[in-house]
């Protein structure tokens, strides 16, 4: 089935846009002259470039309001400071997104893809680093990831106080959707940083590695998505913010590549106790045919929505259930799992068991 996503106003960057999802066959581009549609296979992206984007009169039947209380269309500016002068006041109740220049478009990639489903929206990135080494900077990432609307972990940060380190810790990585381990030349020398990379590679996530100048190639890091540092990082001192907006446009342009990862390692562990394994592209999910089941994979550890998620999208000819690598999964936490499987017609499956 075709996702159709209709450019409004004045697009910018729209060849970059177009580059960014040409792989994906599932996913339309279209002008404001196309049909009008309210289903959720239709996103409208509005670009305001100049006041001129204001008046709407140009799209006739076109119902603002009605695509606003669908959450079917999105501002888009190159600076969120003129959404007053470029942006129609029927879209003033929706958060813009900023696209500054063609490097951010990943950006906007990752929120089509969200909306159509095809990306988790799980935003939780592990960044593991060498306090010694890189403090000032992982503290800078933590916050530019913030201000991307991510949810950074970061242990200096994340960690409440009279809890087992880590436990919670491992548990916070296999919770992640991007594991960012900052490489630099002292990372090995401690034994936390070391368990985090191999708990990671246990894991099979995906890893975008910041290799800064003399810092070791490790052979568990060797799948991962680099960025290389122009230059030393000091303890004390900040990091050019150019940087930290080039290391975010890695992630946002790797982040599906990432979870594809991510899903052929679970998949795979999945297959090893149901042999009969077909994967079914269209409902994101995979099917047992002899059995009559279905598995959706999930990314992180389980939540409620999540058995919710998959109640509402699954066959109901079919039984549903979910699957996840729980194998740091918290005991309180695995304990509530197993609560909900025992009451809920979904039952979410620990593959690494």
């Amino acid at each position: 089935m075709i996702n159709e996503v209709v450019l409004l106003g004045t697009p910018f960057f729209e060849d970059e846009l177009r580059s960014s999802l040409e792989k994906y066959d599932n996913i339309e581009l279209l002008g404001s002259s196309g049909s009008i549609s309210y289903s959720d296979k239709t996103l409208y992206l509005f670009f305001g470039q100049s006041e001129n984007d204001k008046d709407i009169s140009c799209y006739g039947n076109l119902d603002f309001s009605e695509l606003v209380a669908n959450r079917q269309i999105v501002p888009i500016l190159q600076n969120l400071t003129n959404f007053r002068d470029f942006i129609p006041l029927s879209l003033n109740p929706v958060n813009a997104i900023e696209i500054d220049s063609p490097l951010a478009i990943g950006k906007l990639k990752c929120f089509i893809l969200e909306y159509f489903g095809m990306l988790e929206s799980n935003r939780k990135v592990f960044i593991s680093y060498k306090r010694n080494d890189s403090l000032t900077f992982a503290h800078q990432l933590h916050d530019a990831l913030v201000a991307a609307h991510y949810r950074p972990f970061l242990d200096s940060y994340s960690i409440t106080y009279g809890v087992d380190f880590q436990e919670y810790l491992k548990h916070e990585l296999s919770d992640s959707s991007v594991f960012i381990f900052v490489n630099t030349p002292n990372y090995e020398l401690s034994k936390f940083t070391m368990e985090e990379l191999n708990a990671c590679n246990k894991l099979q996530m995906g890893v975008i590695e910041v290799f800064a100048p003399n810092s070791k190639v490790f052979k568990e890091a060797e799948f991962a998505i680099r960025y290389i540092l122009p230059s030393e990082i000091d303890k004390y001192k900040s990091y050019d913010a150019i940087v930290l907006k080039d290391i975010l446009s890695v992630l946002e342009n790797n982040r599906l590549e990432i979870q594809s990862f991510r899903e052929k390692a679970l998949a795979d562990q999945l297959k090893a106790i149901v042999p009969d394994l077909q994967e079914n592209s269209d409902r994101k999910c995979y099917v047992s045919q002899c059995e009559d089941k279905e598995f959706y994979p999930l990314y992180h550890i389980p939540a409620s929505l999540d058995i919710q998620k998959i109640s509402e999208e699954s066959d109901k000819t079919k039984q549903a259930f979910g699957f996840y690598n729980g194998l740091y999964c918290r005991t309180d936490v695995r304990n509530h799992i197993d609560w909900l499987n025992g009451i809920l017609p979904v039952q979410v499956l620990d593959v690494s068991k």
